[in-house]
């Protein structure tokens, strides 16, 4: 069998984990973390030789006829792969006929694994947050816009039909002075018909026109966001008062606080990808949540293995450090082959449940 590279360093994501999930063994999968030259701990090329190695001596005990090949091709992968330049965490794949390698950011540790499927337990949340999303930087003196893709941001020109600043907003629309109050004139006021005051003093008046800004930030970026979720950056203070004025649907519960004004794009990629893994982190709590209603549930190991197989499970829950190691990812696996949702928790167990928990489809 001739050695091929299939995919070479695409970012993973939850379609690419599911395929990986139909390769039947011997899959071997190797776990790579960044690396920046000079930062110490030997070089990547160590690394990868070293790991490639251990991977090509595990498959040689299988005694398979087409583990020599595989290991040519883990050979060729790694090759493919060591620039010498260093980067972000990979995760390299091999199978009969297969070889892959992804970015994963969230890979820490060198790591190799040699079985009947490829160990994508670890992978399941970094692959499942979201990928692609706008971020907007809130500021009343400077609005930032960005579009995040796949652990990268770069910075986008504002809509026309946006005002980049409260001071700038006042040429666009006059504001709707909801909180004003008005009162009849009495006969001491000659022919005027009414007289303004503020209601509550200064302070009201500027939430009235930074309401009307965000107002029109949020109209105006309606057409440019399209549907995409939208993570917000900037004060708490102004956050607050953003969400409540917007009406755009898709905005994630989870956001970032801070100065927004100034931020490097590299900063702003790490805080919306820690985000975007907060995001998944709050669904996968709320979907727990409802589980000790679900009347159709397993927390076995084996048995959520088997149903997951049969396809009859509609949810996998799972601590990412559950044991048994291999009997829990065998059951994902088989979860992600036959179409499960699965949510993956930090630590060893589930809240009120063992290491893994299924919801049944029937």
């Amino acid at each position: 069998m001739t050695a091929t590279v299939n995919i070479t360093s695409k970012f993973l994501n939850m379609d690419d984990l599911k395929l990986l999930a139909r390769h039947a063994g011997p899959c071997v999968t190797v776990g790579i973390p960044g690396y920046q030259p000079g930062a110490g701990g030997g070089s990547r090329h160590a690394h990868l030789r070293h790991l490639t190695q251990t991977a090509a001596e595990q498959l040689g005990h299988l005694n398979r006829p087409e583990t020599g090949a595989m290991a040519a091709a883990l050979e060729l992968l790694a090759g493919a792969l060591d620039d010498g330049h260093g980067g972000p965490g990979v995760t390299l794949f091999c199978a009969p006929g297969f070889t892959a390698s992804y970015e994963t950011p969230g890979v820490r540790t060198d790591a190799v694994t040699v079985g009947d499927r490829f160990h994508l337990l670890p992978l399941v949340s970094a692959a499942a947050i979201p990928s692609r999303f706008f971020v907007l930087g809130v500021s009343r003196n400077r609005i930032r816009l960005y579009h995040y893709a796949d652990g990268r941001v770069e910075e986008l020109a504002l809509p026309a039909s946006v005002p980049p600043s409260l001071e700038a907003a006042g040429a666009f629309d006059e504001p709707e002075h909801s909180s004003d109050s008005h009162s009849a004139a009495g006969p001491s006021v000659g022919g005027l018909r009414g007289v303004r005051f503020a209601s509550t003093g200064d302070r009201d008046s500027e939430a009235v026109h930074l309401r009307h800004f965000f107002g029109l930030v949020d109209r105006g970026l309606k057409e440019t966001l399209n549907g995409e979720p939208l993570f917000l950056a900037g004060v708490q203070e102004d956050l607050a008062l953003y969400r409540k004025t917007a009406k755009y649907p898709h905005i994630f519960e989870s956001e970032c606080h801070g100065n927004a004004e100034h931020s490097t794009l590299d900063q702003v990629a790490k805080h919306a990808t820690a985000g975007a893994t907060r995001e998944y982190r709050l669904a996968a709590e709320h979907a727990l949540k409802a589980l000790p209603e679900m009347r159709d549930k397993i927390a076995d190991p084996d048995g959520v293995l088997k149903a997951s197989s049969e396809g009859r499970v509609r949810q996998i829950f799972v601590a990412e450090e559950g044991a048994p190691a291999g009997a829990i990812n065998a059951a994902v696996v088989e979860g992600l082959r036959t179409g499960a949702d699965v949510f993956t928790y930090p630590g060893k167990e589930l809240p009120g449940f063992g290491a893994i928990a299924a919801v049944l489809r029937y």
